[in-house]
């Protein structure tokens, strides 16, 4: 908050500190990207560790969540890189982004049910089984994380507030915010 403070203080234009306050709520999502990404990491890491494995369709639900997550990351991406293309363009890409988020919430409860079931057949250990369940609500959260800029539109405003400002303010000053931040 230290960094953040330092980068506000900078002289910025209304619209520019906007932009920043945008920029610095999307760069909060992907950091909660990331730690469900070790989380996941951390989890495969014990599986190894303890020679514990996946029923084939367990393996196969949690491959399902990882392409369904980077799936919504790649469409959140295309839309911030999509920025020199129209708005209806980029307002596609985030509403796929909600959608495929909305999926991935479906699935994750089927995945659960999917789970009791296995694991009141027996078919599975019950350490598995915790493992599993964790790295599922971590693939859903990536979901969510992924969709917030879309669903708030901050991605999209930050967009547009930078076009502006490169069209209205040569050199933005969020060149000198990020001098500030990493200085």
């Amino acid at each position: 908050s230290r960094r953040i403070s330092r980068v506000l203080a900078v002289e910025n234009s209304p619209s520019e500190v906007n932009a920043l306050n945008r920029m610095f709520s999307i760069i909060g999502n992907v950091e909660r990207i990331g730690d469900h990404a070790t989380n996941i990491a951390g989890y495969a890491r014990t599986m190894m560790e303890r020679r514990l494995e996946l029923s084939s369709q367990a393996s196969a639900e949690l491959a399902d969540m990882r392409t369904s997550c980077m799936g919504a990351v790649r469409l959140i991406c295309s839309a911030c890189i999509a920025e020199s293309k129209p708005r209806p363009e980029q307002d596609s890409l985030l509403e796929q982004a909600l959608l495929l988020e909305q999926d991935i919430d479906r699935r994750t409860a089927r995945y659960r049910s999917n789970q009791i079931e296995r694991m009141r057949k027996g078919k599975c250990h019950v350490e598995t089984s915790i493992l599993y369940s964790e790295i599922l609500t971590d693939y859903e959260r990536i979901g969510d994380q992924a969709s917030i800029p879309a669903s708030s539109r901050n991605l999209i405003a930050f967009i547009s507030t930078v076009k502006e400002n490169r069209v209205n303010t040569p050199g933005l000053s969020i060149d000198k915010s990020y001098k500030a931040l990493y200085t």
